[in-house]
């Protein structure tokens, strides 16, 4: 079953993620447009990492996306 979130800059799924430790702060990174989005699991205390579900819906998830800079220095 393929995962249903998919990214919310191009649709794509190729959209992998990572966890910190605590399992609630995922980094979503799409591997097609280059967008960024770090989610974080709504109703998820910080210290349940263990019971951190694996194949969420894309509303059970917090989203915001990382801006990245157009300059560099």
């Amino acid at each position: 079953m393929p995962y249903p979130i998919k990214c919310h800059e191009c649709g794509s799924s190729n959209f992998p993620y990572r966890s910190d430790r605590s399992g609630n702060v995922r980094r979503y990174n799409c591997k097609d447009c280059g967008a960024v989005f770090i989610a974080t699991i709504k109703g998820l205390v910080s210290d349940s990492a263990v019971s951190e579900p694996h194949n969420l819906k894309d509303e059970a998830l917090h989203w915001a996306k990382v801006v990245k800079s157009e300059t560099s220095t």
